[in-house]
């Protein structure tokens, strides 16, 4: 698994699809970065990093994440939520600003659920909803297909086939 994609040329781009590797962009950790600096310069954490990187980083990203995903690299939605800057509510986040560069809803959604257990290790387990899979998903108030927004609002939240929520 490769985190904070950034800048690739085309025959990386190729031998990262070629080798199966799952890509993690953390799009919206470049977006948060350069969108809310203080949060990412607390405590010295990039003393080293100049804010044009992070801007760089960004831009890397709003260009390569569609290419790679033109290309069929495997991908999965993730964050670094909890980072400063990063609020916790940034895997909803991360999602639409996929969408935001041009990757279709449903293509969104199979990073958040077969890639994200493909970059974990837990694709026999999870990320699908048929037998034999764990039983977490969550029920929502319309296809979010059709509208992306609902995904902030889950009507029921279940866990190994409980309901928690």
């Amino acid at each position: 698994m490769i985190e904070h994609v950034g800048k690739f040329c085309l025959d990386t781009v190729c031998r990262i699809v070629d080798s199966g590797i799952v890509l993690v962009p953390t799009f919206i950790a470049a977006f948060d970065t350069v969108t809310n600096p203080v949060g990412a310069q607390t405590d010295g954490l990039f003393d080293d990093a100049s804010f044009s990187t992070f801007i760089d980083w960004y831009k890397a990203e709003c260009e390569i994440l569609p290419k790679l995903w033109e290309s069929g690299a495997l991908l999965a939605t993730g964050t670094d939520s909890g980072f400063p800057g990063t609020t916790c509510d940034s895997l909803f986040r991360e999602m639409m600003g996929w969408r935001m560069i041009g990757i279709p809803m449903k293509d969104v959604l199979m990073a958040a659920t077969e890639g994200a257990a493909l970059a974990v290790g837990k694709e026999k387990v999870l990320g699908k909803l048929e037998e034999g899979y764990a039983a977490d998903f969550i029920v929502l108030p319309s296809d979010p297909l059709k509208e992306p927004s609902v995904l902030a609002q889950p009507i029921e939240v279940w866990i190994e086939g409980e309901r928690v929520h």
